[in-house]
């Protein structure tokens, strides 16, 4: 016998006996789900946590190039805003 808790909504669950626990019910998308052996379900988590790792990779990397390139523009920014005061100082 197996439990397990099941989820109900709203970051709630409720207690319950596993009737068989060598299949799973795996979303596909669009609202359509099959049922899958247990290693097949396994197998299909895994997938989603390697490609969602490196979703994240990616997105950390593209929010790195982006602070780098934020930093440029407010040094040269910077600059020009030094260099108009300078000017502004002979006027």
């Amino acid at each position: 016998e197996v439990m397990s808790f099941v989820p109900i909504g709203a970051s709630s669950f409720v207690h319950a006996r596993l009737v068989r626990s060598d299949r799973a019910i795996v979303g596909l998308g669009a609202g359509i789900s099959a049922e899958v052996s247990a290693d097949a379900a396994r197998k299909c988590l895994l997938d989603r946590k390697e490609k969602l790792t490196k979703i994240l990779e990616q997105m950390n990397q593209a929010l790195s190039d982006l602070s780098k390139r934020i930093q440029a523009i407010q040094v040269e920014a910077s600059k020009q805003i030094e260099a108009r005061q300078a000017d502004q100082a002979y006027i």
